[in-house]
């Protein structure tokens, strides 16, 4: 009747007890699992890519890798770190399945889709987590908590013709800057050019410890940010999404060549449209946050007067001017320079507009006005006041909500400067090949829980196609696949449903 509380591992005295930077001990990130999926259509050494990333694990700075997640006597989480590893207890926890048939003739993994031809709702995650189950890939805090299992971890499914590589993360240790660093640090190790594997940040201290005490500006959107009443309401009347409804997660094909013709008649409206030397700019990636906002959208009224929030992570290294990286931001006034840092330093940038206005303009506009809230909350004194309004709030550090209480919430995460798509695996080829070797497909899974209203723009394969994933309920997500169906590609024909 009463089920028995699993029994965390013994303390191992020689490991080494760090306590989770300030802004990462929070149950949000911890309670947060994400998994990352890589096809491969090459036979890869399995052995080879686990030895590398075991041997990169414990390099000086880059152990933090190998913790593993605790609680201390207080309840508070702490990571222990192993100072000595063993076959039986490796600094990466990794697994391996090796099945003796062609990819083709595997029940699930046979179903791994292909490019389309035009924006096409392609495939559902959810499909493809069973060999998630395989792995014994881990999918809640406890995973952590009552196994011996390292905080960044590794499974490997081996096929006569392809391989999938499998990354598992626990969020409190590592975000999705951090586990690039790791890709291209484990790509190095595989090459044989270990001496050009930098040395991460000093994990024993906290950088960012300090971050959002200084505060010299106030935020853009101060007046917009939702008081605790209003947080209540909000939450209140979406308490359906938030704690019943399961979300869906389903993944977007936008092939070569579509968001490049979108960018184009968008920046040709913009320059014919404003007055002024400077010529207007929109990303690719302003020109998918414009289309997954008419897309998140498409289940509204055309003439809907609600607010819309479109709350965007972005974790790409390039310019302030080009994207938000909080990374690129803080370095030289908190972060050192040139040094890669294996934590979490992400924020978000929010772009208010009514949501008739999306449904109605064109992709220029929702681009421009994207592009717009980058600049206005990127900048560093901007960073200092975002963090500050983090650590006013709860103990679990949520970060702030602006908008109304009548809001529409999406969250739009973009991956694509990262090259996920990109990562070359052709060192582990077992057979020798001068010819990059990636990835045909990925996806990214979160868990337990799924957020509702989740975007990710996962990136730009090989062959210029675009993938996304969202996580929505499956009414709103049969919209979309209709609208796409019928060829309305730009959801112009929609008045909601």
């Amino acid at each position: 009747m009463f089920s028995r509380k699993p029994t965390p591992p013994s303390k191992v005295e020689s490991d080494e007890v760090v306590p989770l930077p300030f802004f990462d001990d929070t149950l949000l990130l911890a309670n947060n699992v994400i998994t990352h999926m890589y096809v491969y259509d090459t036979v890869l050494d399995a052995k080879k890519l686990s030895d590398s990333l075991e041997r990169l694990a414990q390099r000086p700075g880059w152990r933090k890798m190998s913790a593993r997640v605790r609680k201390n006597g207080k309840g508070k989480l702490e990571f222990h770190i192993p100072m000595e590893f063993s076959e039986t207890r490796p600094a990466i926890s990794s697994t391996y399945v090796k099945h003796t048939t062609s990819i083709a003739d595997h029940p699930i993994a046979s179903r791994f889709p292909k490019p389309s031809t035009a924006p096409a709702v392609v495939a559902t995650t959810e499909d493809y987590e069973p060999l998630l189950d395989e792995s014994d890939c881990p999918k809640k805090l406890d995973d952590y908590l009552y196994k011996d299992r390292s905080v960044f971890g590794l499974h490997i499914h081996s096929f006569n013709d392809a391989t999938i590589i499998i990354t598992h993360v626990n969020h409190s240790g590592l975000d999705g800057i951090a586990r690039k660093d790791i890709m291209d640090a484990w790509l190095f190790m595989l090459q044989g050019r270990e001496h050009e594997i930098p040395t991460p940040c000093d994990f024993h201290e906290d950088p960012l410890s300090g971050l959002g005490n200084d505060v010299s500006s106030t935020h853009k959107l101060a007046k917009r940010k939702l008081s605790t009443f209003a947080l209540l309401q909000w939450a209140r009347k979406n308490i359906l999404d938030l704690a019943w409804r399961t979300p869906e997660t389903r993944l977007v094909c936008l092939p070569s060549g579509f968001v490049e013709k979108q960018r184009n008649a968008a920046m040709k409206e913009l320059a014919a449209t404003q007055a002024g030397s400077e010529k207007p700019f929109v990303s690719d990636g302003d020109i998918i946050i414009a289309w997954l906002a008419k897309a998140g959208l498409s289940h509204l009224p055309a003439d809907s007067t609600r607010n819309i929030l479109i709350l965007s992570i972005s974790y790409s290294k390039v310019t302030i001017a080009s994207t938000f990286s909080c990374r690129n931001v803080l370095e030289g006034s908190y972060l050192p320079l040139g040094k890669p840092y294996l934590a979490n330093c992400a924020a978000f940038f929010n772009t208010l507009l009514p949501a008739r206005d999306i449904i109605r303009n064109s992709l220029a506009y929702t681009a421009q006005k994207a592009r717009e809230a980058l600049k206005e909350q990127s900048s560093l004194s901007q960073t200092e006041a975002y963090f500050a309004y983090v650590r006013q709030s709860t103990k679990n550090k949520l970060p702030p909500m602006f908008g109304d209480s009548n809001m529409h919430f999406m969250i739009l995460s973009n991956w694509s400067k990262a090259n996920l798509y990109l990562i070359d695996f052709s060192a582990a080829a077992m057979t020798p090949t001068d010819k990059p070797i990636t990835a045909r497909y990925m996806q990214a899974v979160q868990s337990p829980r799924k957020a509702m209203e989740l975007f990710v723009i996962i990136g730009k394969d090989a062959l210029g196609n675009y993938w996304l994933s969202g996580s929505r309920t499956k009414q709103n997500w049969d919209i979309i696949e209709a609208a796409l169906n019928r060829e309305d590609y730009l959801f112009e024909s929609l008045s909601g449903a």
